[in-house]
């Protein structure tokens, strides 16, 4: 029991197990994400990547959206993003510290 859970009665202890143990998966995955500052982070990315592809896109992805060769291709240009950013910066940071 939590210190914080001593001064309650029976009957609250009993509704708050009640509540915790009623939610749904997704309401439980939520408080956790709410819990975490990582968590909410990504989350957060989600949100703002979605956002921006529907604004340039008329909807979310979606498997057939390009055929496998095309996925590939799509996945291998986001890599190589990827990789200009990484060295961008370990050059900022060789930069900063030296």
């Amino acid at each position: 029991m939590d210190e914080k859970d001593k001064d309650m009665t029976g009957r609250q202890r009993w509704g708050k197990w009640i509540e915790e143990h009623t939610k749904s998966p997704t309401d439980r995955v939520q408080e956790e994400i709410n819990k975490n500052e990582i968590l909410q982070e990504v989350q957060d990315l989600l949100i703002t990547q979605t956002a921006k592809g529907l604004a340039k896109y008329p909807r979310t992805v979606h498997i057939d959206d390009y055929t496998l060769t095309e996925w590939i291709d799509h996945v291998l240009q986001e890599k190589t993003d990827e990789i200009v950013y990484l060295v961008t910066l370990k050059h900022k940071v060789k930069k900063v510290i030296g």
